[in-house]
């Protein structure tokens, strides 16, 4: 895991990021909600507003997701 990587969960709300591995043309995604009691953010798809939960702390992992729309 990289250590540029987000610490703050409070934080990234609003954040958006790349995915490595485009699913179904979806690579830019943005971070819309936050459920502190499972520790996970809800993405939301900027191409077509699909969205997906995933744990926080998998957004430091460089090999799936960088920050930004790159």
């Amino acid at each position: 895991m990289s250590t540029n990587a987000p610490h703050d969960p409070e934080k990234l709300i609003g954040s958006k990021w790349t995915a490595i591995e485009v699913d179904e043309r979806r690579k830019h995604w943005e971070v819309t909600a936050r459920d502190p009691d499972e520790d996970e953010v809800t993405l939301r798809a900027v191409m077509d507003g699909e969205t997906r939960v995933v744990p926080w702390r998998q957004l430091r992992d460089r090999e799936r997701w960088t920050p930004g729309w790159n």
